[in-house]
């Protein structure tokens, strides 16, 4: 089951607080030789930056990378334009019944368990994603999901994402999933470092024992007494 990491080097929406080209190339570098430790990995990338110039992006073993033109519609939000490229993707270039996406420049640190427990879910399920359900969203930084899965319950929920309106990826989702009424939450867990770009903000989930292990349990507790979705 391959990663599919999503990728925008020159930012298309407005407002991106972490707009640094350069330093997002590198953070999205830095996250594909990590996933590339876990499996093979699919790079896709919206902003009309020139990857396919790059040695990196195309010699490198295990890595294919798509480049996408830029959206006509930048202005209804980053959301948007990941699901609509997503969309193409699974479309014309998936050739796996699965596939794990991770936003691009995320890097989660216990990648190794999270695709152990969606290899086993997946079957079952057809998608493994966290869903809140007071906030009613669902966290599209990290899931699993098969192809039939993606194409019958998915495929064109980008058209009802506007950001400005604020319609966004993760509440568009969660309804269509929630519909679907087969998701299974991810376990263990997740620890994430990223780096947001909306706000330029620093996300480090650490992985610092207790925390962590606490976080878990309340995972494990919740699929024991049968639950598919995260209360808190």
């Amino acid at each position: 089951m391959p990663f599919v990491l999503t990728g925008t080097i020159v930012p298309n929406a407005v407002p991106t607080a972490h707009g640094n080209a350069q330093r997002r190339h590198d953070e999205y570098v830095q996250a594909i030789r990590h996933y590339l430790d876990f499996g093979p990995v699919y790079f896709i990338e919206n902003s009309g930056y020139p990857v396919l110039g790059e040695p990196f992006f195309v010699d490198t073993p295990g890595l294919t990378t798509f480049a996408y033109p830029r959206s006509a519609s930048t202005a209804r939000g980053k959301g948007y334009q990941e699901f609509e490229m997503l969309d193409d993707f699974v479309r014309d270039r998936l050739r796996e019944d699965a596939f794990v996406k991770v936003t691009g420049r995320y890097v989660y640190k216990n990648i190794g368990a999270l695709t152990a427990w969606m290899r086993k879910r997946l079957p079952e399920s057809g998608i493994v994603i966290d869903m809140k359900r007071r906030e009613r969203q669902a966290i599209v930084g990290l899931f699993a999901v098969s192809k039939a899965f993606y194409v019958r319950h998915l495929q064109g929920a980008y058209r009802d994402m506007d950001d400005s309106a604020r319609f966004w990826a993760e509440y568009v989702l969660y309804r269509r999933i929630r519909q679907a009424g087969t998701a299974v939450f991810l376990q263990p867990a997740p620890v994430l470092r990223a780096v947001t770009a909306s706000m330029g903000m620093a996300v480090d989930m650490r992985d610092d024992g207790i925390r962590q292990g606490l976080r878990t349990l309340k995972r494990r507790l919740f699929w024991l007494v049968g639950m598919r979705e995260l209360l808190f």
